[in-house]
């Protein structure tokens, strides 16, 4: 550590400027650049193509080179963007971020998928704590591995989620889930209740790989000890629940009695041209009651963040802080310390709506709007 750690640094340039730093010779080095412009921020390509492409209503840019910063989170992490830039403004229902990064020249163009919310995101109950809504989602998949194949604790915290659910499911989430899902998909997870593990909903076009994948997915339940039974739901039709029945003891007036109860690892079902995989039968049952009761696309929250981000564009992202809270600290510990350290901007958050809008020679395009409580 540097023998001046903790200490500051200042210095008046000027009648203008109060510069602040950490260690004397950072200073000297920002005087510096002043001086000499070709070592100064201003002339990065990064920085001059965040000024051009960024929104013009901007109160601040933000330009992070993520390739000098000493986190393992970050640096280990060798598919991430070399720069990252942010422009920050206003919106009469809070905070936009405008984010453009580049990555490999290499890859084609891509034009935003999607001019509409799609109809998949109908399934999705409007209690929904999180909400990831688009097309071809191999491809995103592929993007989240990348991601997760670098170090650091959240990318760690990432990892065991998926590789639980794969364990819980006996399973390759890539084999035996998204290779067959073609067109729109929708996933959501749904607010925990004491107790209970949190509930999700994953919805996709049906196609002609989907009964081949669906029966895969029967044989796997099977070789777990699981059985694929039918039942009518409500006026849905029929569904498909993997259940084994476990024994449980129950106090009594006679003492401990043994009874046999149902274990569900997931159910499953059809309706009106889409696949509905859950966790539960509480969930599908909200799902395929969404488009009557409300789904997600009426969600106060998602149809003010639709309405602040481009109508053209790559699918959403919704997270609702005030009903996801416990869910997220329940699923994903590491969200309680990033709530420590960011308390005052958690204790008001409300919700958060991001979208990507294609990509366009090396360059990647994202927004969000992040909405805080009055």
């Amino acid at each position: 550590a540097k023998a001046n750690a903790g200490e500051w640094a200042s210095a008046i340039v000027g009648s203008r400027f109060v510069l602040f730093a950490n260690d004397p010779e950072v200073l000297r080095q920002a005087i510096n650049n002043v001086q000499v412009p070709e070592l100064n921020l201003n002339s990065t390509e990064a920085y001059q193509t965040a000024l051009t492409q960024l929104t013009d209503r901007r109160i601040g840019l933000v330009v992070a080179n993520l390739a000098a910063l000493d986190n393992d989170d970050l640096t280990t992490a060798s598919n991430l963007p070399q720069t990252v830039a942010a422009a920050i403004a206003l919106d009469r229902h809070g905070l936009i971020l405008d984010t453009l990064w580049s990555d490999a020249a290499d890859r084609p163009d891509t034009a935003p998928a999607l001019a509409a919310p799609p109809r998949a995101l109908g399934y999705i109950p409007k209690t929904a704590a999180i909400a990831l809504t688009g097309t071809d989602l191999t491809q995103r998949w592929s993007q989240i591995q990348t991601l997760l194949s670098g170090g650091g604790s959240l990318t760690q915290t990432l990892r065991q989620a998926v590789t639980r659910l794969e364990t819980d499911w006996g399973i390759s989430l890539n084999d035996n889930i998204f290779n067959w899902t073609q067109g729109e998909f929708a996933l959501g997870l749904l607010p925990v209740e004491a107790g209970n593990a949190a509930d999700w909903v994953f919805v996709t076009q049906t196609n002609e790989q989907a009964e081949a994948a669906i029966a895969e997915l029967d044989r796997r339940a099977a070789e777990r000890g699981y059985t694929s039974g039918a039942f009518s739901l409500r006026d849905y039709g029929r569904v498909f629940a993997w259940t084994k029945l476990k024994p449980t003891t129950n106090a009594s007036t006679s003492g401990p009695r043994l009874r046999l109860e149902p274990d569900v690892l997931g159910v499953h079902g059809s309706f009106e041209g889409y696949e509905v995989i859950a966790s539960s039968i509480a969930a599908i049952d909200a799902a395929f009651s969404a488009p009557f009761d409300g789904s997600i696309r009426q969600q106060e929250g998602f149809v003010i963040g639709r309405s602040s981000l481009g109508e053209v564009n790559d699918g959403y992202l919704y997270l609702d802080w005030e009903t996801g809270k416990t869910t997220l600290e329940r699923q994903f510990p590491i969200v309680r310390f990033v709530e420590l350290f960011g308390r005052p901007v958690f204790d008001r958050l409300q919700s958060v709506a991001t979208s990507t809008y294609g990509r366009e020679g090396n360059l990647n395009r994202a927004q969000a709007i992040v909405r805080f409580k009055a």
